[in-house]
């Protein structure tokens, strides 16, 4: 699938932007010029090692009602799912699936990026979290 020149310009353009308003945490202001005092997200692409984590994000109550069932439930199919949907977008476009981190923890809290659909015409911005972060003002 293609995306179209003109919206690959548009998330090219406004990507980081983009990722930075969802990790500056709800209603904080920037004093002192100084962002990283208030961004209490980092953001990493999912790499192989990650394959239990997303197990487990990707069969939360909410990941199966709202996304689907991936059909995630052992180490290996993560794994696979990580290096041919994943790791290939990445590799393929410039940009696709983080894992959100908490800076002060260092806990995998979720997950965020841009995604190439087959059965949509442009990119789908998308994220989940796992339960115990849902409405602490991380991304909702």
């Amino acid at each position: 699938m293609q995306i179209k020149f003109f919206w690959y310009k548009i998330i090219n353009k406004y990507y980081n932007k983009i990722i930075v308003f969802l990790i500056v945490a709800k209603n904080q202001y920037i004093n002192n010029n100084s962002l990283a005092k208030k961004i209490r997200l980092f953001l990493k692409p999912f790499a192989e090692e990650d394959a239990a984590f997303l197990i487990e994000l990707y069969n939360t109550p909410k990941f199966l009602k709202f996304v689907g069932d991936r059909n995630l439930h052992k180490e290996g199919d993560a794994v696979k799912f990580i290096q041919d949907k994943m790791i290939s977008q990445m590799e393929k476009m410039g940009f696709g699936n983080y894992v959100i981190i908490n800076k002060e923890s260092g806990e995998k809290m979720g997950g965020i990026g841009i995604f190439v659909r087959e059965n949509i015409e442009v990119a789908d911005i998308g994220f989940s979290l796992l339960p115990k972060y849902e409405g602490n003002g991380f991304v909702f």
